[in-house]
């Protein structure tokens, strides 16, 4: 049986990394990219089973991103990655079409 593919973009290189360490031990990541015009053309190329990215991206926000995804890859799967912990985008994230919506909390 083939392993889930997983696509990542976060503009955060440290939680991409983070992230990134986490997906791949259950999972094929088959990238990793920073920006939202990236994502797009990585989706593309990749056509992964999921993609898991950040709302906000420079470019193309994870908004966008995901209307985009769902529409040229509609098995693709799009899960949100937030720092934002407004229950209004959560809302708006799974109407849009979104698989889920991640909220990072961060230690201190």
């Amino acid at each position: 049986m083939a392993s889930t593919s997983v696509l990542l973009a976060d503009d955060h290189r440290r939680v991409a990394d983070a992230v990134g360490e986490y997906v791949a031990d259950a999972f094929e990541l088959v990238g990793t990219v920073q920006d939202g015009g990236a994502l797009l053309e990585a989706a593309q190329r990749l056509r992964p089973d999921v993609v898991v990215v950040d709302i906000s991206m420079p470019g193309t926000d994870g908004f966008t991103a995901l209307k985009q995804i769902r529409h040229q890859l509609p098995h693709t799967r799009v899960i949100l990655l937030t720092n934002h912990d407004d229950p209004m985008l959560v809302r708006y994230a799974l109407k849009a079409g979104a698989a889920g919506f991640v909220l990072k909390v961060y230690a201190s």
